[in-house]
């Protein structure tokens, strides 16, 4: 059976996608550098798993979006 990828995570997931703590993540969410929540469902905030995953691959970013 194939294994089926999350739609959304919560911080703890997405901060540990990234092997930091989720402070660390959040104060990186609050900077800009990772997209904010997309997900919320009444009592539970969600990272879109395919937007967390853009930003290692940049695969989002259009050319005038990209600030080296």
């Amino acid at each position: 059976m194939a294994k089926h990828l999350p739609i959304a995570v919560p911080i703890k997931v997405a901060a540990q996608l990234f092997s930091m703590t989720t402070a660390e993540f959040q104060k990186l969410v609050d900077m800009g550098v990772f997209p904010p929540p997309t997900r919320s469902i009444p009592g539970h905030v969600r990272w879109s798993y395919a937007d967390l995953l853009a930003v290692v691959d940049c695969s989002k970013l259009e050319e005038d979006e990209f600030t080296p």
